[in-house]
């Protein structure tokens, strides 16, 4: 059972929701698209431009890359001929 100030208020929340809600959707959508825009700005800009400017000032780049192999690279670490065999050194363990 709701009272005459609750269906005002019901009234007047889904009058607001009808006539405000694309203008309050487009709203959020601009600002969060323009706060993704600055955030990806800075993520992806800002430590390129600082490093340029600091190997620009005689410095050198604080985080260097890492270094990933390609595989006929990492060929050369790998131990030369087949794993060794499971077993002990003479041969006679059993495996299963």
């Amino acid at each position: 059972m709701m009272n005459s100030f609750l269906l005002l208020q019901n009234e007047d929340t889904g009058g607001f929701v009808e006539k405000y809600q694309d203008q309050v959707r487009k709203e959020v959508e601009s600002r969060v698209r323009t706060v993704h825009l600055i955030s990806d700005l800075v993520e992806l800009f800002f430590p390129k431009l600082a490093d340029t400017a600091t190997v620009l000032l005689g410095g050198e780049i604080t985080d260097l890359e890492e270094l990933y192999l390609t595989i006929e690279e990492g060929s050369d670490q790998s131990p030369p001929g087949p794993p060794p065999q499971p077993g002990g050194v003479n041969g006679d363990d059993i495996i299963r």
